[in-house]
């Protein structure tokens, strides 16, 4: 929840197949889905688990993970080569084989927009076994492996912004393309990607790249083409403050473009992709992004987003690490390292000193406060919160 700077074990105790699978909910991250034996869900993420299934695996355990974005409540899992699905969050299952060959399920890829399209993928040598597809839940499977060599196919990934349905696959030698115009498989190598085993493909969209993590090749990227306009969108770190100097952090969310120009609304402009700015004016601010790609332009203005304002609340974060400025404000909120929503980090140590103008006490309220756990019930030897009465870390300590 903060980037990677650390992290906690959130699986329930079970063990699973030799790559376990997890999935989370493409609209909630907080929900989270995890394979084994049985199929494990949590809603909080990851605090508690619920079992959704009830022995559908018959003592095997679960291979692969697809959760639909269009309707969450519709789910398949493998396990081995049987596949199921469920269409109401998992209170019943049924079995989807039909037609399917009795090899090996791989990968399974749910269309974003239609929880009835489904692909899924197959390991092994049978010729012709690759790649099956199904437009109505699985009640029928279509053979879509012409074109692909005599090879594990490993993953695939689909372009949910392209219109023709483009489809990329990873196999033991490197990655095939196909989408709705054509019924054959063409390799997509690019002329730079060796012929390696791939087995895990993903899309970035807002660099427009596809993403091929391969066995013992490290990670290999390709510029896909841009077929449509761009459009700008962007998302921002905070945008309230009551004094100044404030920071800014900027996310570029645009599709389909290579260049960038913004306007913070304070007669400051940036060209990077993305930006941090300062403001050190009170105000309202505007804030305009123009994105150019290949096929035009497009641009995005936030009205007034930026508040400023020394009597808006105080929402104050800890550095990621040594000091902080100092709050002369008379009240406010102090965050950890993680901000309102993530955790604290490892291995950080930082500290702020709260000094309101002309007055001669202060008053802290902890509204939540949570640590790891110390190896003594009375020493705080991992990590802690000490408070001191003064302007530094030398004055006399008012607690641990």
């Amino acid at each position: 929840t903060n980037g990677g700077n650390s992290f906690s074990s959130i699986a329930p105790a079970n063990n699973g197949a030799w790559e376990t699978p997890y999935e989370l909910d493409k609209n909630d991250p907080n929900i989270l889905y995890i394979g084994y034996d049985e199929l494990y869900k949590s809603t909080n993420g990851g605090n508690n688990y619920s079992i959704i299934t009830n022995g559908q695996t018959n003592g095997g355990t679960i291979n692969e993970i697809a959760i639909s974005k269009s309707n969450p409540d519709v789910i398949y899992f493998s396990d081995d080569s049987d596949i199921f699905r469920t269409t109401n969050g998992g209170s019943s299952w049924n079995l989807v084989n039909n037609n399917l060959p009795n090899k090996y399920i791989t990968y399974i890829l749910l269309h974003p927009n239609d929880e009835n399209k489904i692909w899924v993928t197959f390991s092994g040598y049978t010729s012709g076994e690759k790649v099956y597809k199904s437009i109505d839940g699985g009640n029928s499977w279509q053979n879509i492996s012409s074109g692909i060599p005599n090879i594990p196919v490993n993953c695939i990934e689909i372009d949910k912004n392209n219109p023709l349905e483009a489809i990329y696959i990873g196999t033991d030698l490197g990655v095939y393309s196909s989408d709705s115009t054509s019924s054959i498989w063409t390799l997509f190598n690019n002329n730079s990607l060796p012929n390696v085993i791939v087995n895990e493909l993903e899309m970035q969209y807002q660099s427009n790249k596809l993403y091929a993590a391969t066995y013992g090749r490290g990670l290999w990227s390709c510029d896909l083409d841009i077929n449509f306009p761009p459009v700008a969108n962007f998302s921002f770190s905070d945008s309230i403050f009551c004094s100044v100097p404030a920071e800014v952090n900027f996310f570029n969310n645009s599709y389909y473009a290579t260049s960038y120009y913004w306007d913070f609304g304070d007669g400051n402009f940036s060209t990077s992709t993305n930006p941090s700015h300062i403001y050190n004016s009170f105000g309202l601010f505007n804030v305009k992004l123009i994105a150019t790609g290949p096929l035009g332009t497009d641009s995005i203005i936030l009205s007034q987003i930026i508040d400023i304002d020394s009597n808006n609340p105080c929402i104050i974060t800890l550095p990621t690490s040594g000091e902080g400025s100092t709050q002369t404000n008379c009240n406010g909120t102090l965050y950890d390292v993680g901000g309102p929503n993530g955790n604290y980090y490892d291995e950080n140590n930082s500290w702020v000193t709260i000094a309101p103008t002309g007055s001669n006490q202060i008053t802290l309220d902890f509204i939540d406060f949570d640590i790891e756990a110390p190896s003594s019930q009375s020493y705080c030897n991992w990590d802690y919160l000490e408070i001191f009465d003064g302007a530094d870390t030398s004055a006399p300590s008012l607690g641990q």
